[in-house]
């Protein structure tokens, strides 16, 4: 018995190694790219998906100076799109930057006053002192530009 277990076992050495033949190497398959390595790639490519979006979100969220509309749009898009405290921190910066336009210029800090309560909002009064330098800030370049 133990002779006819060796014949078989050599017997199905030599059938697999028959079904595997000889191939020329132009007719060889192309080696299979491995799972790890287009696992990475795929992450790789997804990582910089992801970046391009945060940069085209962060380009969409910039100021726009263009006209007083166009600048509370925009205004409004950036707020909606912080956290809490970031919009807290915007609301400062705006009230900083109206302080700021209320002591620039011509008359007393009270004329300022009066003429920011008659624009109708201290982001009018921004956009009139600040405007061609806030056009296209982000908020971090915002956050910079009011605490300078």
């Amino acid at each position: 018995m133990n002779t006819n277990l060796k014949l078989a076992v050599v017997a199905g050495l030599s059938l697999s190694l028959a079904a595997c033949g000889d191939k020329p190497a132009e007719e060889a398959p192309e080696p299979v790219e491995p799972a790890a390595t287009a696992a990475a790639e795929a992450g790789s490519a997804a990582e910089d998906m992801a970046k391009e979006a945060v940069e085209a979100v962060k380009e969409a969220l910039k100021l726009d100076t263009s006209s007083p509309a166009a600048f509370k749009e925009s205004l409004s898009a950036m707020k909606a799109s912080l956290s809490g405290s970031d919009q807290d921190n915007l609301t400062s910066a705006l009230a900083g930057l109206g302080k700021k336009a209320a002591g620039e210029g011509e008359g007393s800090m009270l004329d300022k006053a009066k003429d920011m309560a008659a624009s109708g909002s201290i982001e009018d009064t921004v956009l009139e002192s600040f405007g061609e330098e806030l056009d296209g800030m982000t908020f971090d370049d915002l956050m910079a530009y009011a605490n300078k």
